[in-house]
């Protein structure tokens, strides 16, 4: 038995033909939508609902875009609740466009599927047909251009039960018209009883309408609008003579530290070289040091190395628009001031400067070196012992163009959080 899958990588890994009429078998067809069925690698049955030629109305030039992160709806439920038909929240952020979140309502579908193919999870279950007491919580995962260019993802688990599903989306050639999928998991085998011939036929075209409404409800093209500018990408130029500096806090002590008057108004005259091992963090990231740039300054902001469900590339790295309008000021006068030590401590010029990206660098391989730490553990949960199951092949190759050449390329572990605890150390040059 396989781990359950926690992003499309891991699903399209688990599952190759997940989105190939191949390997799955009919349940019922009419026109423009189908529903079928397959084994499920992790145990139970995977269900798929077809939907094919959606129109998208004032679809967004980049298709990746026609589903939205968690972290913009909760945004627009909270801002726009009179118009909103959301009841809809992030309990945590943990990085872009993945969040453990909170909603008061499942679509009606959802009822029929439970159903026709059993149980779905006993939680998730009772509320669809009866009124909550309180929001369901779920963890969401907003992912974009993969396993193709244009393709947008959100994969759906149940942190306290054994459920997991995916939204999919697929552009098709004419803009705006696209293949939508949706896929879930049911705990056992399916059981097509000839009573429910009527009920797949009408559930299927409940889901032809749910998919036409869900990529056309109202206020949604703003609400894409507003997520395509929810993240800042800052990039920081190359630093040939060592990493950058961070101040140094009260009651500190350090030997090679450098002082600039500069900075007294502010309290950051004396500045020390910023070392990633004592935030636990094997090599040089934009976002570990930003991170750290921003706690000594006292201001409350989350960097994250990855966008998109990629991850960026070492030099760049990802802040909300609002969190970051309201602290660049600061965080760029402190960053000047670090110029000014940088280059006292080094002599001549050179800094490295920092600046807002106009488009995001991603790395070009996708580990999936953290499935294969999850079908071990459960291998040895399941009394196997240190038995060795490995997964093979485990990075896949993103089509993206080459670092600048002032930066070395690297390979990456997948990115789940705020920055990667380990990776391969990034040594600039005439840094030891």
């Amino acid at each position: 038995m396989a781990a359950r899958p926690e992003n499309i990588e891991e699903w399209c890994y688990l599952v190759p033909h997940l989105l190939s009429p191949a390997g799955w078998h009919s349940i019922a067809e009419a026109e423009s939508v189908g529903l079928s069925y397959c084994s499920c690698p992790w145990g139970g049955s995977l269900v798929k609902l077809t939907v094919l030629d959606v129109q998208v109305a004032d679809a967004p030039d980049d298709p990746s875009h026609i589903f939205v992160g968690p972290e913009s709806r909760a945004w627009w439920a909270k801002n726009f609740a009179e118009s909103s038909p959301e009841h809809f929240t992030v309990k945590e952020q943990l990085a872009p466009g993945d969040a453990i979140i909170c909603r008061w309502a499942s679509w009606k579908v959802l009822r029929v599927f439970a159903v026709l193919f059993g149980e779905i999870g006993t939680e998730l279950l009772q509320t669809h047909f009866y009124d909550p007491a309180e929001a369901v919580e779920l963890h969401m995962r907003t992912q974009r251009n993969h396993p193709q260019a244009g393709d947008c993802s959100q994969t759906i688990m149940s942190p306290s039960e054994a459920f997991e599903a995916i939204n999919f989306c697929r552009p098709q050639g004419e803009k705006g018209v696209c293949n939508v999928y949706h896929i879930f998991r049911v705990s056992s085998g399916i059981n097509l009883s000839k009573w429910a011939a009527a009920q797949l036929y009408g559930a299927m075209e409940s889901g032809r309408r749910v998919a036409q409404y869900y990529l056309n409800r109202p206020g949604i093209s703003q609400l894409r609008a507003l997520d395509q500018q929810f993240y800042v990408v800052l990039a920081i130029q190359t630093f040939k003579r060592g990493f950058p500096l961070i101040p140094v806090c009260s009651g500190e002590e350090h030997e090679d530290v450098t002082r600039i008057d500069a900075g007294n108004h502010l309290g950051l005259s004396t500045w020390v070289r910023y070392d990633p091992a004592k935030d636990g963090i094997d090599g040089f990231y934009l976002s570990g040091y930003m991170q750290a740039l921003a706690e000594r300054l006292g201001e409350s902001l989350h960097f994250y190395q990855c966008l998109d469900g990629k991850e960026l590339l070492y030099f760049q790295c990802a802040v909300a628009r609002e969190e970051w309008s309201r602290a660049q000021d600061r965080l760029k006068e402190a960053y000047l001031l670090q110029k000014t030590a940088y280059r006292r401590g080094n002599g001549g010029a050179q800094a490295p400067g920092l600046n807002e990206a106009s488009t995001p660098r991603f790395c070009k391989r996708v580990h999936l070196t953290s499935l294969e730490e999850r079908i071990q553990a459960d291998a040895a949960a399941r009394g196997r012992g240190r038995q060795r199951v490995q997964v093979r092949k485990t990075f896949i190759e993103r089509d993206e163009s080459e670092p600048e050449e002032q930066f070395e390329a690297r390979s990456f572990r997948r990115c789940r959080t705020e920055t990667p605890a380990t990776a391969v150390r990034y040594v600039g040059p005439g840094v030891a």
